[in-house]
Formats: C-alpha cells, structure tokens, sequence
C-alpha cells in the first residue's frame, strides 16, 4: 500500500471525472493528509455538479482528507522520475501555496480549460494542461475520422456527423491548448 508523501500528486473519482489535488504533508498513521485543491465548490463545501463553462471563478483550497475510505479513495498519480521537469517535493508543495496565494492569476473554473489536473500538474511537473481533456478530445477525433467513412457508407449525412465531430474535437483541443499555454505563461512568469 503507498504511503502519501508531501509533493504527490493524486486523485480521488467522482463519477467519470477524476478530482485531482497535491499532498502537502506526509501521511499520518490514520490515513488523514492536508492538501491544496482547485475547484468549484458550492457554499457546504463540495464540488459543485455542473459542467463548468468558465462562468464560475474557482476555489483554491486547502483541507485535510482521509484517503483510505471507502467512499473516497484517493490514488496517487505516477509521474516518470527521470522526467526533466519534475519538480522536487518542497518545489510542488511550494508551488501549490502559490496557488493558494496567486489564485487570482487563474482564469475562471472551466471543466477543460482550467480545471484541479491543470493546477496540479503545473504544480507537480510545470506543465498546465489536462489529461483528462486530452483523453477525452483524442477519442472522439479517434471516433471521427476512423468511423466515418464506414458510417457513410450506410449514411452519408450520418458519416458527415461523425466526422464533423472529429473535426470539431481538434478545434476545442487546440483552443484548449492555447488557453493551457497563456495560463501557463502567467503562472511560469510569477512563480520563478
């Protein structure tokens, strides 16, 4: 069983969405850490049940969680450890408090453009983006360029749909993308 140390990067499932978050002290013996969070949350304190389209100015928080339980278990990510830009973990938990402090220089909560895996990636390794966006975007460009054909051949306004769907998957990654790298700029040019 792994142990969580300050400076870790991990997550918790909510749904088919994963929240992320970043470890800012070692583990205690009964499973409790503090951590620094990024979200929507509503007035008791949860995440809010809503797509967030950028309308929502984020939260950045800090709290303690039980990452044993049985309703919330949280995992830890793996990064490469040989990965050039991997920050230490006095350098994430740095980064985090940052957050914390600066979360003025975050752009409104958006569930692909900004979201808790932007913050805590750029906290972990200095890279703001999201795999889960990542994932998400690849799959239905996957979907509409191998499927259409196929799908127009049996519909040719369907197949166009499909493939539409590819199309519109590359613009919103690249526009997320671009929103990644000016949140990035920002973030990189403050905290150095």
């Amino acid at each position: 069983m792994y142990n969580f140390q300050k400076g870790d990067h991990i997550w918790v499932g909510r749904g088919k969405i994963k929240h992320h978050a970043i470890v800012i002290s070692d583990e205690q013996a009964n499973g409790l850490v503090e951590i620094i969070e990024y979200g929507a949350f509503g007035a008791d304190g949860q995440k809010k049940r809503m797509i967030g389209l950028g309308k929502d100015a984020g939260e950045v928080r800090r709290r303690t969680v039980y990452v044993r339980g049985t309703h919330e278990r949280w995992f830890h990510v793996e990064y490469p450890i040989d990965h050039p830009s991997l920050r230490q973990p006095d350098q994430v938990v740095q980064a985090a408090f940052f957050i914390l402090q600066q979360n003025l220089l975050l752009p409104p909560y958006h569930i692909v453009h900004c979201n808790c895996e932007c913050v805590a990636r750029w906290c972990k390794w200095g890279s703001f983006s999201s795999g889960q966006a990542d994932d998400f975007y690849g799959s239905l460009r996957k979907h509409g360029t191998e499927s259409s054909p196929k799908v127009a051949a049996v519909s040719p306004i369907s197949g166009l749909a499909v493939w539409a769907a590819g199309v519109f998957a590359e613009i919103r990654h690249d526009k997320a993308g671009s929103h990644w790298g000016k949140t990035q700029s920002v973030l990189d040019l403050q905290f150095e």
